[in-house]
């Protein structure tokens, strides 16, 4: 996640430079070619730890960089659908913690629900930087349908998981979070 936070810083430094001037890239403290190596670096890190791990976990490391890379490239520009790539990579993460362990239903249910917050999340990310994003991604959902409307579409997804997660809190014995 952190190697594809910086290329994303990276990508969207001409973004950046209208929606978050005071960061290090916009403010040229730091070089982009410097954060591409790290970000190389962390993903090589992230490699050859998981292949320590499992060679699942080094499979789910693999699809996920990719994943990360094309988001990065192409979806992010795309209406929603990079917001839930994001939401469900994040989500992706009590998978990889449980395979080891114990991947139950309640690891997938976990999964599943942060997916939906995350996601939430990233569409709210998103109409914050609106005004960068007229720019230059002009199709993102709240270039496409305007602030309103995005903010509807946001209010939505974060209701969705607000009742998922209460409808978990009374439906499902609170031990089973438990014995993971």
């Amino acid at each position: 996640a952190a190697s594809g936070n910086m290329l994303n810083d990276v990508i969207d430094l001409s973004v950046d430079t209208i929606n978050q001037p005071d960061r290090l890239l916009p403010r040229h403290e730091l070089e982009p070619r410097q954060v591409v190596r790290v970000s190389l670096f962390a993903n090589i890190c992230a490699l050859l730890i998981s292949m320590l791990v499992s060679a699942t976990h080094f499979g789910i490391v693999c699809l996920a960089i990719v994943v990360l890379f094309i988001y990065n490239l192409w979806l992010k520009n795309t209406p929603l659908f990079g917001n839930l790539i994001v939401g469900m990579l994040s989500g992706l993460l009590f998978i990889l913690g449980a395979l080891n362990y114990n991947l139950n239903i309640t690891i997938i249910w976990l999964t599943v629900v942060s997916s939906i917050g995350i996601s939430s999340r990233e569409l709210l990310k998103t109409i914050a930087d609106v005004k960068g994003d007229q720019v230059h991604y002009p199709y993102t959902l709240p270039v496409l349908l305007g602030l309103n409307r995005s903010i509807t579409v946001y209010r939505f997804l974060l209701c969705v998981f607000l009742v998922v997660v209460f409808l978990s809190a009374m439906l499902l014995p609170l031990g089973t979070f438990y014995r993971l």
